[in-house]
Parts: C-alpha cells; sequence; structure tokens
C-alpha cells in the first residue's frame, strides 16, 4: 500500500506544469507566425499589384510610360452613361445565354 506523501507526489509529477500568465495572454498568436509567411507573399504579390492597377484605373487619359496622379472617379462614372450600360447589358445577356 502506497501512503499519502508518496500518491501526491507521483500526481504532480503526472500533470504538465502550469504555464505562467504572461504566456497565456500570447498562445493566440503561435498559429499566426506560422500563417504570416504566407499572408506576407498575398500582400506583396496579390494585394499591392490589385491597389496599383485600381490606382492607375482612377486616371483619366493614361499612356505608358505617363507620370500618374489619380484625379477622381470619372472612370467608374462613365459606367452609367447610356451606351456604356446598353453595351453592358447586351454582353452580359449573351454571356448568359
Amino acid at each position: 500500500m502506497i501512503n499519502n506523501t508518496e500518491s501526491v507526489t507521483d500526481n504532480i509529477a503526472e500533470f504538465p506544469v502550469m504555464q505562467d500568465k504572461k504566456h497565456l495572454r500570447w498562445q493566440w498568436l503561435e498559429p499566426l507566425g506560422l500563417l504570416s509567411p504566407a499572408g506576407i507573399w498575398l500582400a506583396l504579390l496579390l494585394v499591392l499589384p490589385t491597389l496599383v492597377i485600381f490606382e492607375l484605373s482612377l486616371v483619366p487619359n493614361i499612356r505608358p510610360g505617363d507620370v500618374v496622379n489619380p484625379s477622381g472617379i470619372d472612370n467608374y462614372l462613365r459606367i452609367f452613361d447610356p451606351v456604356i450600360l446598353q453595351v453592358m447589358g447586351r454582353s452580359l445577356f449573351l454571356a448568359m445565354g
């Protein structure tokens, strides 16, 4: 038969040592550390070029090699021109059917 003092010390050895509160506070960041290389690649190779293309789409009458200063959303407001709406509607109709 085992006396009480031996069983208590054996039970303590079986359980993992409780981590300090500071480590537990940042524990949720550990999985994000594994995702950060993929996130960096996505930002550099997908998001940034898309933002550059969006910025270029804001410039009217741009030609290759021009210095670009975005001037507004006039190019996007042209979508509501009746001729462009008709062309877009016809294109969607032909694409769906």
